[in-house]
């Protein structure tokens, strides 16, 4: 009776020590899951804090860029120190060019082509890539463009974007010479984008 009193006991407390390692076991879990989740949203806060950095200083960096003011009758813009401005017989295109003297500079060196729309949409064209990718919601001062970017030829590569402007739109060409690099994270592209401002009906 006793021999059975002791196997009993022992059965129990193995039972117990079993119940309590199991328990144990749960909760460093538990604690390990919620250190893993603690850590990924720290690092998802650490990633959108240097994403706000970054544009913040684009932001800034564009501000910091000077140049003359161009009108075309419809909408104004920045062209920057080292930029010029063609005017087209359209008050709702412009052309600007970086490094450009004359309009035959526009065919070997980078440079942006801007249009102007009162009304309506966008529509873009794909078919004039050899290869891109889309570009989606790039914030650019207070306006958000989307578009694509890729290789127009073998020595240009284009980025076109859009975006909303009232009942109409914006839209810019990024034209990328070889040897020529722009892109529109530059500081003097931004600023030109930027600057955009739709002249007041009169």
């Amino acid at each position: 009776m006793k021999k059975g009193l002791k196997i009993l006991a022992l059965v129990l407390v193995f039972a117990m020590c079993v119940f309590a390692f199991a328990a144990c076991s749960s909760q460093k879990a538990e604690d390990t899951a919620e250190q893993a989740q603690d850590q990924v949203e720290a690092a998802v806060d650490d990633a959108e804090a240097a994403v706000d950095d970054a544009a913040s200083a684009a932001e800034d960096a564009a501000q910091a860029v000077t140049g003359d003011v161009c009108d075309t009758g419809a909408f104004s813009v920045t062209v920057p120190a080292g930029w010029k401005a063609f005017p087209q017989s359209d008050p709702n295109k412009l052309k600007i060019y970086k490094g450009a003297s004359s309009e035959d500079d526009m065919y070997t060196k980078s440079g942006i082509d801007l249009t102007y729309s009162a009304s309506g949409s966008y529509y873009l064209v794909t078919g004039v890539f050899d290869s891109y990718e889309d570009v989606d919601a790039l914030t650019i001062g207070d306006r958000t463009w989307s578009g694509a970017a890729g290789a127009y030829s073998s020595t240009k590569n284009l980025t076109s974007l859009s975006t909303v402007e009232g009942d109409g739109y914006f839209a810019a060409d990024v034209w990328d010479v070889s040897g020529e690099n722009i892109s529109v994270d530059d500081a003097d592209v931004q600023a030109i984008l930027s600057s955009l401002t739709v002249d007041a009906a009169e």
